[in-house]
């Protein structure tokens, strides 16, 4: 009798670690979703607002600020979820990789179209 609860308890587990791992997959897929959709609605608002300046000044630094604040609580979060040998691969990637991308936005891409641009007369490139 033992046995047969045995397997039925472990027939339950099988079938909730499906579920859990069906909710967390969704879970990891929806919540940056959801995120990166609320940020662009904001920008969308910056982008077409009527609002005065000054407003759109503060609800851009607040919004920048606590998008990207946002943003890396929510992937910390998700990482945090993972099973401890992914956890140590994936945490450090969290915080570098943001700063990476921002970098590389701000820095290298701009210096590259530079250079590309210097490579042509005062003219700029051909506009075809």
């Amino acid at each position: 009798m033992e046995a047969q609860t045995g397997k039925a308890a472990g027939k339950r587990s099988f079938g909730a670690g499906i579920l859990s791992l069906i909710g967390r997959a969704l879970l990891a897929a929806g919540i940056p979703l959801i995120s990166f959709y609320a940020l662009y609605l904001g920008f969308l608002f910056l982008r077409d607002s009527k609002a005065p300046r000054e407003v759109v000044v503060l609800f851009a630094i607040i919004w920048g600020v606590g998008g990207v604040g946002l943003l890396y609580w929510v992937f910390n979060w998700l990482v945090e979820k993972l099973p401890d040998p992914w956890k140590g691969r994936l945490l450090p990637y969290v915080f570098v990789g943001p700063a990476m991308s921002i970098l590389a936005w701000y820095l290298a891409i701009p210096t590259l179209r530079t250079f590309y641009i210097s490579l042509f007369g005062r003219d700029g490139p051909p506009l075809d």
